[in-house]
C-alpha cells in the first residue's frame, strides 16, 4: 500500500484506552460507602454526581492515584489493543497518546501504556487538566486557557524514560495545542468539548472519533451535533464509534483518502 503522507493519530487514554472511571468509582464507593456505577455519570466533572466542589473532586482523585486501584485496577478497553496492533503493523499510522492526565502521574502513566500497549504509541502528551494548582478550570479548552502558556511540558517519546517536566507543572495545554503540535490528521476521544475544540483549532484535523456509549458525551454541543446529524457519511468530521472495532473502520476509512493509485 502506497500513501501519500504518514497518518497521525491522537488517541486520548482515560474511557478510550482505559477503563479509569470504573476504577475511581470503586475506590470512592470502598472511601465512602456509596454505591455509583459508571452508568450514573451523566458529567465527568465527578462532583455533579457524586456533589460537593470541583476541588473537593480533584482532592479524591488524586488520593486515588496513592492507591493500588489507580495502579493496578485500570483495565483497558476491549479490542483497542488488537485494533492498535493491526494498523501499527501495516507501518503507515503514527499513533500517539494525547492525554489530559496530569504531570503528577506522568511516569505511572508511561507504565501503564508499556504494560497494557507496549511499542504501539510514538509518544505521550499530557495536558495536564484538572490539576490541583488549576482545579477551578477542570477541561482546559482553547476558549479558557489552553495555549496560552509558553511553559509547558514537552512530548515524551514513549520509548524514552519519563522525566519530570522543570518547568510549571501547574501549566496546562488544551488537547487541541497537543494535536497542532504532532499535526494529528485524526482525533479519538470521548469528550465532545474536545472535539469541538480540536475540529476548530487543529488545521491537520480531518476527522474526530467521539468514542464510547457514555452518559457524559451523550449531549454535544450545538456546533458538534449538526456534524453528526445533517451531514453525508462521506463528508462527516465527527462519528460516533460505540467500540473499537467501529474506530477500525474509521481509519480504514481515513487510510483510504490518503491512498496514492
Amino acid at each position: 500500500m502506497s500513501i501519500k503522507k504518514r497518518l497521525v493519530v491522537a488517541v486520548d487514554l482515560d474511557e478510550v484506552l482505559g477503563q479509569f472511571l470504573n476504577a475511581l468509582v470503586q475506590y470512592y464507593n470502598q472511601e465512602k460507602q456509596k454505591t455509583f456505577a459508571v452508568s450514573d455519570f451523566f458529567s465527568y466533572r465527578f462532583c455533579d454526581v457524586w456533589g460537593g466542589t470541583n476541588e473537593e473532586a480533584t482532592e479524591v482523585v488524586h488520593a486515588f492515584f496513592e492507591t493500588e486501584f489507580f495502579k493496578q485496577r485500570i483495565l483497558p478497553i476491549d479490542d483497542a489493543k488488537q485494533v492498535l496492533e493491526k494498523w501499527k503493523g501495516k507501518d503507515i499510522i503514527d499513533f500517539y497518546v494525547v492525554t489530559s492526565r496530569q504531570t503528577v502521574i506522568l511516569e505511572e502513566t508511561k507504565a501503564w501504556l508499556e504494560q497494557h500497549y507496549s511499542g504501539i504509541f510514538k509518544g505521550i502528551l499530557s495536558g495536564n487538566h484538572w490539576a490541583r494548582e488549576n482545579a477551578h478550570l477542570g477541561m482546559v479548552t482553547s476558549e479558557n486557557g489552553g495555549g496560552k502558556d509558553s511553559n509547558q511540558p514537552e512530548l515524551v517519546p514513549s520509548s524514552a524514560p519519563v522525566a519530570t517536566p522543570s518547568n510549571n507543572k501547574s501549566s496546562s495545554r488544551s488537547k487541541a495545542e497537543m494535536c497542532r503540535e504532532i499535526e494529528a490528521n485524526l482525533l479519538i476521544d470521548d469528550a465532545p468539548a474536545y472535539a469541538k475544540d480540536c475540529l476548530e483549532n487543529v488545521s491537520s484535523m480531518r476527522k474526530v472519533v467521539l468514542f464510547g456509549d457514555y452518559g457524559w458525551n451523550q449531549k454535544v454541543p450545538e456546533e458538534i451535533a449538526s456534524m453528526l446529524e445533517n451531514v453525508d457519511d462521506e463528508q462527516k468530521r465527527v462519528v460516533r464509534c460505540a467500540d473499537w472495532l467501529q474506530v477500525d473502520k474509521e481509519l480504514e476509512k481515513l487510510v483510504a483518502e490518503f491512498v496514492v493509485e
